[in-house]
């Protein structure tokens, strides 16, 4: 995944800040969860249920991120098994897992920096690394941060900017001349 430059989070840097999650699924059009991944005594219906996983508390803010999401159109859960779940606790966690993406839906802001740039604040940082400036765009409505990515308009004469979702961490990372992996990753996708 790494070689393919995909985003990839392990379970410890979840659980280190939950929050870096929220522009991965910020910039998804789909959003498939398997069961196993919450650990077994969160969600035991499922026949690949294993010690480890997220808590069922990090599952449900995952999923209320989810909703939040402007772009998202479509969420699946899979691989639960009421043969495997004591006391419907997973079909609880699923349930309360829907509650909060559907709350998330009800929250959303439309606040795509595309729509009104009077809403945004712009932030340039110039990175001696790659001796390039990079883009970063704060909404002043929800506090929620873009990369703006270089293109290439030669090939696509309708696309003037590709906007990523990051956080404020990634800011900070590039006011500290350290180029966001994030950034780099999408970067290294569009060549």
């Amino acid at each position: 995944m790494k070689k393919l430059h995909f985003e990839t989070y392990r379970l410890g840097q979840v659980r280190t800040d939950i929050q870096e999650t929220e522009p991965v699924v910020r910039n998804a059009d789909l959003l498939s969860v398997d069961l196993s991944v919450v650990r077994q005594s969160d969600a035991p219906g499922n026949a690949n249920a294993t010690p480890n996983g997220l808590y069922g508390e990090e599952f449900c803010q995952i999923l209320m991120y989810a909703g939040l999401s402007d772009k998202l159109s479509g969420l699946g859960l899979y691989e639960y098994n009421p043969d495997f779940d004591s006391n419907g606790q997973s079909a609880d966690l699923y349930a309360q897992g829907i509650w909060y993406f559907l709350e998330g839906i009800g929250m959303r802001k439309m606040d795509l920096p595309l729509a009104n740039p009077n809403n945004y604040t712009t932030y340039r940082v110039t990175m001696e690394e790659i001796e390039q400036e990079i883009t970063f765009i704060k909404s002043m409505k929800t506090e929620r941060w873009w990369i703006k990515l270089p293109t290439d308009n030669t090939k696509n004469r309708y696309v003037s900017q590709h906007l990523l979702p990051c956080s404020y961490k990634d800011y900070q990372q590039a006011c500290n001349n350290e180029v966001p992996e994030r950034w780099w990753n999408a970067v290294h996708k569009m060549v």
